[in-house]
């Protein structure tokens, strides 16, 4: 049976935004499967190879399967004879409503499960971390940084003096994990970041400011919230400090997820070729 190709909608690359870097991994893994897949944007993930653009496509799109994040809105401007709509942020997060069609397949990131009801088969658990950037490199740690990113919640008095890590970010992940070496800790006022991961395997324990925009119970079920170096408040702290366990992140990304995102993506492979 001849595979159906993908047109996934994406945003241009960058190696701190996870949506981009999720639906990068995605394309990826169809790849790998034997799928022709076609992206939105010529700004890729350099380290893979390249994919041919939605506009070089010139046959027929009714057995095209287009991809799209929340973010779209919930509508088809692919013009696809199968829509998939994969949900990275809680729907409406950033103001957009999500109305998609009753014949239209949805899956869900993990970790945002209780903002949509779906069934358990419907959850994709990709990770995009580079684990041969994001180590501990057991340099001395002196330094503490402050990342405000999406979180919207008022500046707490103990951080409002603390550097901001905002800069090295966009000086490439290089740049950022030799800072994040060098960091003994890292308050977090965006709760759903990457940076919380590339901390964490880079040795940077990581303390959550709760935004409250995402339940407690969601966040503390997250797939590596007891791997370690995470508190969720400033009552957590210590613990983040103490349970730092950068050897044992990268084995669970390196095996585990893995394993996990294996058996995710050929899940989602089967039933998107098959159309519902």
């Amino acid at each position: 049976m001849k595979l159906k190709p993908y047109f996934i909608w994406m945003g241009n690359w960058s190696d701190m935004s996870g949506g981009t870097a999720v639906l990068n991994v995605l394309a990826e893994r169809l790849r790998r499967l034997g799928a022709q897949v076609y992206l939105s944007s010529d700004d890729q993930n350099p380290n893979f190879g390249r994919f041919p653009l939605i506009n070089s496509f010139v046959d027929n799109k009714e057995d095209v399967i287009a991809i799209y994040p929340e973010v779209v809105g919930g509508s088809n401007p692919f013009g696809c004879g199968i829509v998939v709509h994969y949900i990275l942020n809680a729907p409406g997060f950033f103001n957009i409503p999500f109305n998609p069609s009753l014949n239209d397949i949805l899956f869900v990131h993990k970790g945002f499960e209780h903002s949509v009801n779906l069934p358990k088969e419907r959850i994709l658990s990709l990770h995009f971390m580079t684990l041969h950037k994001s180590y501990d490199m057991k340099k001395e740690r002196t330094k503490v940084f402050c990342f405000r990113g999406k979180g919207s919640q008022p500046d707490i008095e103990k951080l409002k003096d603390i550097e901001r890590i905002e800069p090295y970010i966009k000086q490439g992940q290089d740049v950022l994990c030799e800072v994040l070496n060098q960091t003994k800790i890292l308050y977090c006022y965006d709760n759903i970041s990457a940076i919380v991961e590339s901390a964490r395997l880079c040795g940077c324990p990581v303390v959550i400011i709760p935004d409250k925009k995402y339940p407690e119970s969601s966040f503390r079920n997250g797939i590596t919230f007891n791997l370690g170096g995470l508190g969720y408040g400033l009552e957590e702290e210590e613990y983040a400090t103490q349970s730092i366990d950068a050897e044992r992140m990268r084995k669970f990304y390196a095996e585990d997820w893995e394993d996990a995102m294996n058996i995710d993506v050929r899940r989602f492979f089967k039933i998107t070729q098959k159309g519902k």
